[in-house]
């Protein structure tokens, strides 16, 4: 071969080796910062989940005035917020009532309005107590005393007031919830303390209308569950509110609705720690879909934020919900090692519309709950879902929904008549016409 052939080799083969070698950098640079971005954390590098210990939150003085049958009270000892929730000083409320109290070393009889209760000491160190002591006086919690009695609170959160009148009924027993039936299941969705903003659902009215609702189930016999989104935040609008931070009038309301919801068969599930992530309004955004700007301890880190809200408030967890069912393969993972229960499709075709039970390679059990029949979207969107419950029931698979019961409260509606409060729900809410149908088919909403 001739030098000259030789060079012009030479060259061409420099030329080629070094776009070779141009095109592997370039790919090897684009894996490393696709694995710099998205790479996941391996089982033992995951977090240790939260601690059961409870941290104790303060307790606050309540400033709002308190009325009783229109009546306001002077109280001498000021209510207290504790562990989110109000606590009224025991004496003092009772007299105010027009009523009597007797104590034992187990706990408090009461009586009020030729109605008589017990209520319990013992076992009071779970959260929230019943009872508290502040400056040596003996409080009780609001909700466990009217839980027991003939009365009900109205919150008037920007007057800070509360108003207690007797409590009416304004649900209807259905002449089919007796008797055995199959399982369904009914989950109320995007449940949050969002009343603080102007563009919020659940206000003071807004959580009276939901505490009916959940009358309204549990005097039908039927369980539900809750997907509680624990912090709620607009960024357009500066609002972060922070149940475990903020203790005021509204937040305590809420949190009454949240016992009151858990006290008539309600299971109470994460879905997502805020439901958005930006600009955008919780229960509007994703969370821990594949555009969030989380790193994956970050997801990691939010999912147990949800749960030491959860604990530090002294709520069970019974599952964990994506928002908007957004995941990718590695935050499902990650839910799969802090959560049991995942409620959603599972990801495998042959599992479409079923209730699955995984035992994962390291021996956790993880069950997957879907919802075939999917949502009701608005009062007049009824009648699809009687036809997609109906498509389940022809397809064996499992009758399983979601509800938004804010979509009612159109139609709800609220008396206060003789210093009897009663909230409605008729038979043209979408709750009711969906419990007469579930009910018609032989089946029951009930826990998985």
């Amino acid at each position: 071969m001739s030098i000259i052939k030789k060079i012009i080799y030479t060259s061409k083969f420099i030329k080629l080796f070094k776009n070779i070698m141009a095109a592997f950098i370039i790919v090897v640079s684009s894996f490393a910062m696709t694995a710099s971005v998205c790479a996941s954390l391996a089982d033992w590098q995951l977090p240790a989940d939260i601690s059961p210990l409870q941290i104790d939150l303060p307790k606050v003085e309540l400033s709002s005035e308190f009325y009783f049958l229109g009546e306001k009270i002077e109280f001498k000892n000021k209510p207290y917020i504790a562990t989110g929730r109000i606590y009224l000083p025991l004496s003092e409320t009772v007299s105010a009532f027009g009523g009597e109290y007797s104590e034992d070393s187990y706990g408090v009889n009461i009586k009020l309005n030729n109605s008589e209760f017990y209520i319990s000491k013992q076992n009071d160190d779970s959260f929230p107590k019943r009872f508290l002591t502040v400056n040596s006086q003996e409080y009780i919690s609001m909700f466990s005393l009217l839980e027991n009695s003939v009365y009900e609170p109205v919150f008037y959160s920007i007057q800070n007031k509360v108003e207690i009148w007797y409590s009416g009924d304004g649900c209807v027993k259905s002449s089919l919830a007796d008797g055995d039936k199959h399982s369904a299941y009914l989950r109320l969705e995007d449940i949050m303390a969002d009343g603080i903003d102007p563009l919020g659902y659940y206000d003071d009215i807004g959580l009276e209308k939901l505490r009916a609702i959940s009358d309204y189930l549990y005097k039908n016999s039927q369980k539900f569950y809750i997907a509680w989104i624990p912090l709620y935040k607009n960024p357009s609008s500066n609002i972060e509110n922070s149940l475990t931070k903020n203790f005021n009038l509204y937040n305590a309301s809420f949190l009454y609705t949240l016992d009151y919801l858990v006290k008539n068969g309600g299971k109470i599930g994460i879905h997502g720690y805020t439901h958005q992530y930006g600009n955008e309004k919780s229960a509007d955004g994703y969370e821990f879909d594949s555009k969030m700007p989380f790193s994956d301890i970050e997801c990691i880190n939010r999912m147990l934020e949800a749960k030491k809200v959860a604990r530090d408030l002294g709520y069970e967890v019974s599952f964990f919900e994506f928002p908007h069912y957004g995941a990718t393969s590695d935050t499902l993972r990650y839910a799969e090692k802090y959560y049991d229960v995942i409620y959603q499709q599972e990801c495998s075709v042959k599992s479409k519309g079923y209730i699955v039970d995984w035992t994962r390679a390291n021996g956790k059990k993880i069950k997957y709950v879907p919802t075939p029949a999917d949502y009701i979207l608005n009062i007049y969107d009824v009648d699809n879902m009687k036809a997609r419950i109906d498509n389940c029931l022809n397809t064996n698979q499992i009758v399983s929904l979601f509800y938004h019961p804010r979509i009612d409260f159109q139609v709800m509606y609220i008396k206060n008549e003789n210093n009897v409060r009663t909230c409605y729900v008729p038979d043209n809410s979408a709750v009711y016409r969906i419990v007469e149908k579930v009910l018609s088919k032989n089946l029951s909403f009930n826990y998985f």
